[in-house]
């Protein structure tokens, strides 16, 4: 009779007991959040996310760190929860968009938009403004500035048409 308390308490701590232990990179976090930064990294990091090694993730952290222009440290914190928590396109941070292997779009920080046509719909004036409020709001969250200019060549042209695909 003594054994069924016994089997009863083991039973109890068994599911808990087999659980694998969170990494040291995830001091601090809930479980949730482990995952959450597990799933984050597979997608825009390109983390291997069959390979469960610590040291893998701990590098794909560090990637993501160094694009946010955060300290270095490997480690899963408030900071980085937060980040990965924003709403964001589904495009990785870190893959190749270049024509030429290891050069990158742009070289320099700041990248110059040139309205070239504008929409009937709105004035003038309000198109420039909404346009430089979205460039702001996107520099806030990456590491590029936005500068309008009025002649020459822009890394950005904004045109508005209208036709072509059924919209008349």
């Amino acid at each position: 009779m003594a054994a069924v308390p016994l089997i009863l308490l083991w039973a109890t701590l068994l599911p808990s007991g087999l659980a694998l232990p969170l990494p040291q990179e995830a001091t601090g976090t809930r479980e949730v959040q482990w995952e959450q930064a597990q799933d984050y990294l597979t997608r825009f990091y390109h983390l291997d996310s069959k390979t469960k090694d610590a040291n893998r993730f701990t590098d794909k952290l560090k990637e993501m760190e160094k694009f946010f222009h955060l300290p270095i440290t490997g480690k899963l914190n408030s900071r980085i929860i937060e980040i990965m928590q924003k709403p964001r396109c589904g495009v990785p941070d870190v893959a190749e968009y270049s024509l030429f292997a290891n050069k990158p779009k742009w070289s320099s920080k700041v990248v110059t938009y040139k309205i070239v046509s504008y929409t009937s719909d709105l004035p003038h004036s309000k198109v420039d403004e909404i346009v430089a409020k979205a460039l702001n709001l996107w520099s806030k969250e990456i590491p590029l500035n936005f500068r309008r200019i009025q002649f020459g060549t822009a890394d950005i042209e904004i045109r508005f048409a209208r036709g072509g695909k059924d919209d008349s």
